[in-house]
């Protein structure tokens, strides 16, 4: 049966929507050994080919006319995307300077150039790893194929989702605070004595039950007291499988890393059955009925609120946890989280496309870095756009003196006048209303200027019509 459902939910992945059609990118072959030459000529030696995205590939190699260390660098075509991306890269690579933060968890970029002659850019960075150790972490706290995926009667496996997500559904039942939210959802389907419901369960500490042996002791009990009142046919227990495929996958110290997370929903649907029967008399397949859907929404939270989201400030579902959990209890989230916001403050930039493809090490600290930044999006407009430019954005870096107005190929190179550019960005500050970027006097100035051009056009107006 599981075999038949699970080609049943290939198939249906598999279809495309009606009338969609293939999208095509301006992907580059590996083969090309255009990038190999390009590469060549800033200096690079013994260049290997590592991997290739929707918008270019990259390389590893040797830089000996630099420092003779190994780095990376990406290749891609300079059309639209490739400047944006390098613009982005360089953005990043200038706020490093100064934040401990986006240092630690943003890569850094050495160089960002304009090949005229082949029309590619080049961005060299530090090496970065896929290391095999860290990849169940990676794996937990970004989301990928089970981010959006609402079918709670279908386990991961069934949808060729290949994560163990057991410890994240874990650590969110042990920190008190996603644990009263998660709570709070699922109270809202219980029938009767809500408030009793949680209490019982806020008191509970799930944490320990780790291995085989200890986990039946903990949850055996209370599962038997449950099926002893199962009906056949009752979708609950169906769910109940769900949350164990998911759940109790050993790891290879044949831990269960989901096994408190599986306890926490038996002993919620205990306590329900608790409470269910001092008010009433009917069957517990009522009772079943009724919180169905609080194990439906147990199960796409612990898929859906990933430490951090794919796309913090976008739809629901690519959101991740709540703010409010700082990532839902996931230790070592707080410094990621912190560095993407300061990342946010000091450039605009909104975080998007983190999943966990996204992801590398830093091979000496083992330190989580987010490396693909290619669909980050300017959001709201930092303080050099509001008049107060911070040092970063003054300074002239290659790839500004390479491309003109930050990825133009052609035309003639644009002369950096810091004072003059500062004299125009208080003006429109002023005319924004800023008044706190310049002095009273200089925007009560330029009011007075405008009300002045708005009278002088009403009194030619008013001419005209005479």
């Amino acid at each position: 049966m599981k075999v038949k459902i699970r080609k049943k939910t290939n198939e249906l992945f598999a279809l495309k929507p009606a009338g969609s059609k293939r999208k095509t990118y301006n992907m580059i072959k590996e083969s090309d050994n255009v990038h190999i030459e390009a590469i060549s000529s800033i200096g690079f030696d013994n260049i290997e080919y590592i991997s290739k995205g929707l918008y270019g590939s990259v390389y590893r190699g040797t830089w000996d006319e630099h420092d003779g260390v190994e780095h990376a660098i990406k290749v891609m075509p300079a059309n639209g995307d490739g400047k944006k991306e390098a613009k982005i890269y360089r953005t990043i690579s200038d706020a490093r300077k100064d934040n401990k933060s986006i240092a630690k968890h943003f890569p850094r970029v050495d160089m960002a150039r304009y090949d005229k002659e082949r029309n590619l850019i080049l961005i060299v960075m530090e090496i970065l790893e896929s290391d095999a150790n860290t990849r169940t972490v990676i794996q937990d706290i970004f989301g990928q194929g089970e981010v959006g995926r609402f079918r709670p009667e279908l386990s991961l496996d069934d949808m060729d989702v290949q994560k163990n997500i057991g410890k994240r559904a874990n650590l969110m039942i042990t920190d008190e605070k996603t644990k009263e939210m998660v709570l709070d959802k699922m109270l809202y389907f219980v029938p009767n004595r809500k408030e009793e419901v949680k209490s019982s369960m806020m008191t509970l500490n799930f944490r320990g039950v780790k291995r085989l042996p200890r986990m039946y002791k903990a949850i055996k009990r209370n599962y038997k007291a449950i099926k002893r009142n199962y009906k056949t046919g009752s979708k609950m227990f169906d769910l109940i499988d769900v949350l164990r495929d998911d759940l109790l996958l050993p790891d290879k110290g044949g831990k269960f890393l989901g096994a408190e997370a599986f306890n926490f929903v038996i002993r919620f649907i205990y306590e329900c059955m608790k409470a269910w029967e001092k008010d009433f008399e009917e069957d517990f397949g009522v009772l079943f009925k009724e919180i169905e859907p609080a194990i439906e929404d147990f199960i796409n939270i612990y898929r859906q609120w990933t430490p951090i989201g794919i796309v913090p400030k976008g739809s629901s579902f690519l959101q991740g946890a709540p703010p409010e959990t700082q990532g839902a209890g996931y230790p070592g989230v707080k410094s990621i989280l912190k560095a993407i916001k300061e990342l946010e403050d000091i450039t605009g930039l909104e975080a998007r496309d983190m999943h966990d493809h996204n992801i590398l090490v830093r091979p000496q600290t083992k330190e989580i870095v987010i490396v693909d930044v290619g669909m980050f999006e300017q959001g709201s407009p930092t303080r050099f756009q509001r008049g107060q430019p911070p040092k970063y954005e003054r300074e002239v870096t290659a790839l500004e003196e390479i491309f003109p107005h930050a990825g133009q190929p052609t035309g003639t190179q644009r002369v950096q006048n810091p004072e003059k550019e500062r004299a125009g960005h208080v003006e429109r500050s002023c005319h924004q209303g800023l008044q706190n970027v310049i002095s009273n006097e200089d925007c009560n100035r330029m009011i007075e200027e405008e009300l002045k051009a708005v009278l002088d056009r009403g009194h030619k107006r008013k001419n005209y019509t005479k």
